[in-house]
């Protein structure tokens, strides 16, 4: 064989075959990101409803952050004195500040100091993310049912 022989061949139906695959995989990516959304969403609404509801701020300030391989829920500003609830406090002295005495509903009169006796801690966080992560199990289960379904079976099956 000299040097200017050439060999050409095809494969027929390469092209299509690739197509497919690209589809294919174009579809499994959509439902990656549709069970990434849903985790999150399902970690936000646990925390969420965990939280306590004396005033609705903790509630509030939960928020999400959607990344494409995750996502955070996270404490945002709207109340500051959130760890003080996922940790409690010990007791401690509670003073009064800017010339501004302490006055309560139910006291005698104002005061310039009280003794707090500390709060237990309510870890909502950790309850939520528990919460969380039982309801993702189904949903990650789901999703296993559906790609294998859709690798090996029919391509009928739809997740939710």
């Amino acid at each position: 064989m000299s040097e200017t022989d050439i060999i050409n061949f095809e494969i027929k139906g390469l092209n299509e075959t690739i197509d497919s695959y690209q589809q294919k995989g174009n579809q499994i990516y959509s439902k990656i990101i549709e069970l990434n959304t849903r985790m999150l969403n399902a970690f936000h609404q646990w925390v969420q409803r965990e939280a306590p509801h004396k005033t609705g701020r903790l509630k509030s300030a939960v928020f999400k952050s959607n990344y494409r391989t995750g996502g955070s829920v996270y404490m945002g500003n709207g109340a500051p004195y959130f760890h003080w609830v996922l940790d409690g406090t010990r007791p401690h002295l509670i003073q009064f500040r800017n010339k501004q005495a302490l006055f309560w509903k139910g006291a005698a009169h104002p005061v310039k100091s009280v003794h707090h006796p500390g709060t237990k801690a309510n870890p909502y966080f950790d309850k939520g993310y528990e919460s969380g992560l039982k309801e993702n199990e189904v949903y990650i289960r789901q999703f296993e049912d559906w790609l294998e379904s859709w690798l090996y079976g029919s391509n009928t099956y739809t997740i939710g």
